[in-house]
């Protein structure tokens, strides 16, 4: 690629190329990216992603194709808290899919809709791949998180639309809950303790950033610091958690660089 680069491009045009490859990938904007991706670790792995989709069960299970729906929006969630959609993706699979197929629901949708929301977590911000895309091109990450939020949020409503209209036409795709396996309005209002630490970290990441008050570095920083402290105070924090979370995060964020 090199040797064709300078044969039809030029020695200084080739030479151009690789050092302004090598000035955007030394941004100090990047270390944005590990950071996000340990906030997603700490909090795939304290155990707050399967809480927030127990509360999504007990609120939507009675409805056709409750579970498919609710998987679409805590995919939403969680790519927005990872940043990584191969993350989300990867995590709802294992929580999810057993759980609507064990229910009677069709295979094709429970992974479909998986499949389908987890790629959210590139428009939905803090999309890691917004931040490379903004280090290389020169454009504001703020502002490309501020355009990516609208249609990440309408995708996730047009799909949660579709299933909707699917499995009314044909109830068997997503059976509702028999009534006597449903909570009660008792669980269904415990359970949105669930979604304190997620709103409250996404709020304090974004909102900072949009405020203007942190850049996305700082943000980053904040949202990694706040998903250890929620790990904390779920009382799931161990140092077997904190090596697991490091480990994944070492290997997302290498798989992102390479």
């Amino acid at each position: 690629a090199t040797l064709g680069s300078i044969v039809f491009l030029g020695f200084d045009m080739t030479a151009n190329l690789f050092t302004t490859t090598f000035i955007g990938f030394t941004d100090d904007l990047l270390i944005a990216c590990p950071l996000f991706l340990l906030m997603g670790s700490f909090l795939q792995f304290s155990g707050i992603a399967d809480d927030a989709y127990d509360m999504f069960y007990k609120w939507m299970g009675g409805l056709r194709g409750g579970l498919a729906m609710a998987s679409v929006i805590i995919c939403a969630i969680f790519a927005a808290m990872v940043g990584v959609s191969g993350a989300a993706t990867v995590a709802m699979g294992m929580i999810a899919i057993p759980s609507m197929i064990n229910r009677g629901y069709d295979s094709r949708l429970a992974t479909g809709c998986i499949t389908a929301a987890g790629p959210l977590g590139f428009l939905i911000p803090p999309s890691d791949l917004m931040i490379l895309f903004g280090v290389i091109t020169h454009v504001s990450i703020g502002h490309l998180f501020m355009g990516g939020i609208i249609p990440g949020v309408m995708l996730a409503i047009f799909y949660i639309i579709l299933i909707a209209i699917r499995c009314w036409r044909n109830p068997a795709l997503g059976p509702p809950l028999p009534p006597e396996r449903r909570a009660n309005w008792g669980e269904k209002l415990i359970s949105l303790k669930a979604m304190v630490f997620p709103v409250a970290l996404i709020l304090l990441v974004l909102g900072s950033i949009y405020l203007g008050i942190a850049t996305p570095v700082e943000a980053s920083a904040v949202g990694a610091f706040g998903a250890l402290l929620c790990a904390i105070a779920h009382r799931k924090f161990s140092w077997k958690l904190f090596k697991n979370a490091a480990l994944l995060n070492l290997r997302l964020t290498a798989m992102i660089f390479w």
